[in-house]
């Protein structure tokens, strides 16, 4: 019976163990069926995926590469810039520079990145280009800035405009600043400057001295009549005391006025000027000889002269222009000091002419006077070359000594610079131009008054002026016949024309000029000679003379002996074969 049991369990175990593994068979056949689907699946989504990522991996590649490309655009534009150009964070450390950056500042570029410009430069705590956070944050634009930095160039002076740079969403990261270098464009205007008030003093000096120039004309005339007729008084008086040396005293007067007219018509250019090549050398030790004895002992004086070539200039005018400044020298050395002449060669080179635009390039001769005494004060080293301007005492001093040196020195096409300290002294560099062409001989001793017997119309609208000169003719042994109009001088000839042997006329005259006069009377007989009398030569060139047929030329006041000898010259030149 419990056999029979143990069995049937067992059959029963063994059924359900058959009905087990037929489940678990139909299971697994199910499982990999699906497993082979979904294995499926996951190949076409992993297949779809791999060309996605390499797709998106193109589009970035792409993408990077056109970043690169307008990264590297926007650096060429940066790097083209002649000036500087960069880019700060809100902490103000630097973004980006360009090149022009790291060459004034003599670092790499990319070392800038991150640091800002105090970490980058300590030393430089004034630089325009170092700015605060608070700038930054403040969000406004500033634009025309100007100020220095310091580069391995040297000290610049830069323009800086800051302009803030904001990110989509309005807010302020960072700021970004444009700088370019204004030294240049400052020189250029300080040059432009000291152009425009050089140009303004001579024109102040131009209209100065043409009021001089009409002053010291109407003067000659008064001052012709004085000494013409002092002279004509003295040849009639041979005893030397009484009225004769009374009228030696008039003459020496009129002569200091006679050189004082001189001075003013110098300074406004219209004295008559005769330019001979000649050595300075002899010049500055012929005036050095004569300030010897007028200055005070208690100045020494210095002097290196060099052998200086040529130059063509009026002896007078140099000697001139020497006194005046020696003058000076002294006046500033009351209590005494030392008063150095040096006379010596200097070229002027190219670059020399920016500082000289009055010279040319080449071989010049250079005066320097130097003294030891009080200086000059730098707000009055502009002025004092401008007429009746002193910076002596009341009474000490007229203004016109330096005005005269520079209308001297301009006239001989040459350049005059003033160097000055207070308290250290000062020191004055005439420079003239050297010529090729010898010295003359010196002339001999001056030759008898001449005397004729031909027949002269003599014109001038001064009267005064007429009669001295007729009576110093008539003394002479010459016929004259005056008139004081051009336009009766002018009619007196067309009715007599063949009279006439020489005509004089003035040429500053109402209703017909001098010029005038003589171009009709040429025109009317071209062989007679005409001497025209001025105060000053500048109304008509030596070339326009000659056109005219204009024989000569007298500069008042009018000297008998001048006179004479200038007459019977152009006489004799007009009977010479």
């Amino acid at each position: 019976m419990m056999t029979s049991t143990a069995t049937d369990r067992s059959a029963e175990h063994v059924m359900e163990l058959e009905l087990t593994v037929r489940h678990l068979t139909n299971e697994l056949h199910l499982t990999r069926s699906e497993h082979e689907a979904a294995m499926r699946d996951y190949f076409d989504i992993y297949s779809n995926m791999e060309k996605k990522v390499e797709e998106r991996t193109r589009q970035m590649k792409s993408l990077q590469e056109q970043i690169a490309l307008a990264n590297q655009e926007l650096q060429i534009m940066l790097d083209s810039s002649p000036g500087i150009i960069f880019y700060k964070d809100s902490r103000t450390r630097y973004i980006r520079v360009n090149r022009r950056f790291g060459e004034l500042f003599g670092i790499d570029p990319e070392a800038v990145v991150g640091k800002t410009h105090e970490e980058l430069f300590p030393h430089n705590t004034q630089d325009v280009l170092i700015c605060s956070c608070d700038q930054i944050a403040g969000a406004e634009p500033a634009f025309n800035q100007t100020g220095i930095i310091d580069t391995v160039e040297g000290r610049k002076s830069v323009l800086v405009n800051n302009v803030p740079f904001r990110d989509p969403h309005g807010r302020v990261t960072g700021i970004i600043g444009f700088t370019m270098d204004i030294t240049d464009l400052q020189e250029a205007e300080k040059e432009k400057k000291k152009l425009e008030e050089r140009i303004v003093r001579s024109e102040k000096m131009e209209a100065v001295g043409t009021l001089a120039g009409g002053i010291a004309h109407d003067f000659n005339n008064i001052l012709s009549a004085i000494i013409g007729y002092t002279e004509l008084a003295r040849m009639q008086i041979t005893d030397d005391n009484g009225p004769g040396r009374y009228l030696d005293q008039v003459m020496k007067a009129s002569q200091r006025a006679k050189s004082l007219v001189e001075q003013i018509l110098t300074f406004s250019r219209q004295g008559q000027q005769q330019l001979l090549p000649m050595l300075v050398e002899p010049i500055v030790k012929e005036a050095l000889k004569l300030l010897r004895s007028s200055l005070p002992a208690t100045i020494e004086i210095r002097q290196n002269l060099s052998r200086c070539p040529t130059v063509l200039a009026d002896a007078t005018q140099i000697h001139q222009v020497l006194m005046n400044l020696c003058t000076n020298a002294s006046h500033a050395m009351e209590s005494g000091g030392v008063l150095e002449v040096i006379l010596k060669p200097v070229a002027i080179e190219t670059e020399d002419t920016q500082r000289f635009p009055e010279l040319h390039r080449g071989a010049h001769v250079m005066l320097s006077v130097s003294d030891t005494g009080c200086g000059i004060e730098p707000s009055a080293i502009p002025k004092i070359f401008e007429p009746y301007f002193t910076t002596k005492q009341k009474g000490k001093g007229t203004g016109l000594g330096l005005a005269v040196v520079h209308g001297i020195v301009q006239k001989h096409g040459g350049a005059i610079r003033v160097y000055s300290e207070p308290g250290q002294g000062t020191t004055f560099h005439v420079y003239l131009p050297a010529v090729a062409e010898a010295c003359p001989r010196k002339d001999q001793a001056p030759l008898p008054i001449p005397t004729g017997s031909e027949t002269i119309l003599l014109v001038d609208d001064e009267q005064a002026l007429v009669d001295m000169a007729s009576e110093m003719l008539a003394q002479l042994g010459y016929k004259v016949v005056t008139r004081s109009s051009g336009v009766e001088a002018l009619a007196l000839f067309e009715a007599k024309p063949g009279t006439f042997d020489l005509v004089i006329t003035d040429m500053t005259m109402p209703k017909l000029t001098g010029e005038q006069f003589a171009s009709h009377i040429k025109a009317i007989r071209p062989d007679v000679p005409v001497i025209l009398c001025t105060g000053f030569s500048e109304r008509i060139s030596q070339d326009q003379a000659e056109a005219l047929g204009i024989e000569s030329f007298l500069m008042k006041p009018l000297l008998p002996s001048d006179l004479a000898r200038t007459v019977r010259r152009v006489l004799d030149e007009r009977t010479r074969p």
